[in-house]
């Protein structure tokens, strides 16, 4: 438990007391100023504590991460990556599924001199030449 009393970490604590009281203060002006007639007041009377409690649920976070690196468990997500259509090279052919598609993507890459702006322009052209497809169903910039 030491490790949770390093600087780092007293002002990780510190600022999480700090924000959620700021928030549920927040809410008890809004929900006083709603009371006398503003409308405007009732939602974010209710919507101030939902930060504070997104505060305090973020704080619980760091700290189970913290824990689970020091038990030695990995704390990076097991799925891969999202990958953009953009950055890919290929060809993902239509009715692929949503795992194909992310097993081609993750292997491969834009080749050559294009760039994100090329790539997009072509999308965006495909879209227009498409207009009864899906954006899912984008074979990608020929190669």
């Amino acid at each position: 438990m030491a490790r949770f009393f390093t600087p780092g970490w007293v002002l990780r604590h510190v600022l999480m007391v700090v924000v959620t009281a700021g928030c549920f203060g927040m809410a008890y002006w809004q929900w006083t100023r709603a009371l006398e007639g503003s409308m405007l007041s009732w939602g974010y009377s209710f919507q101030w504590p939902l930060f504070g409690l997104a505060a305090v649920a973020l704080w619980v976070r760091e700290v189970q991460m913290t824990l689970r690196e020091s038990r030695g468990e990995s704390v990076q997500s097991e799925e891969p990556p999202l990958v953009s259509p953009f950055d890919r090279g290929d060809t993902v052919p239509v009715g692929a599924t949503s795992e194909q598609r992310v097993l081609v993507a993750a292997t491969d890459t834009v080749t050559g001199t294009e760039d994100a702006a090329d790539s997009y322009n072509h999308y965006l052209a495909w879209l227009a030449a498409n207009p009864d497809r899906r954006p899912t169903e984008y074979p990608g910039v020929p190669t």
